[in-house]
């Protein structure tokens, strides 16, 4: 299974946005994401495909937070491709592209995308609630440059 992780272009808005609508939905959050747009449009947002096979697999939505820190704001592998390693090589495919400080949220209310990040991401992360209102738990860790 070859494995790539490209920048989406701005004519691959579409299909990137279906499966945000996807990802959307499987989590509860049906509505709009007001933020898609910035992605090609703001300096430190990036928009990520995931691919197999020359397949599209999956996306994620990368953005600077600060200087030292970048954050996963989405990411979305699609169920077809789920359960053979390439979420794993697609998150450390990010976290080697933007070496650092990372932050990502994960809804207590999904256990397996828990799961998945906690197996993947440094042990010595700091976990802390994000929002009692959304049962959102914020992961803190540094990937280390390569």
């Amino acid at each position: 299974m070859a494995f790539s992780l490209e920048q989406a272009s701005l004519s691959q808005r579409p299909l990137l946005a279906a499966m945000l609508s996807d990802c959307l939905r499987e989590l509860g959050a049906d509505g709009d994401y007001p933020y898609l747009p910035l992605y090609w449009r703001e300096v430190g947002r990036y928009p990520y495909l995931m691919l197999s096979d020359r397949q599209t697999a999956g996306f994620a939505l990368v953005r600077r937070l600060d200087s030292a820190t970048v954050e996963m704001a989405e990411f979305y592998i699609k169920p077809e491709w789920r359960r053979n390693g390439l979420g794993q090589r697609a998150a450390h495919s990010l976290f080697a592209q933007h070496p650092g400080g990372w932050s990502l949220s994960v809804s207590q209310d999904n256990p397996r995308g828990l799961a998945f990040w906690r197996s993947i991401i440094p042990a010595e992360a700091k976990t802390e609630p994000l929002s009692a209102h959304d049962a959102l738990i914020l992961l803190r860790f540094y990937y280390p440059p390569r």
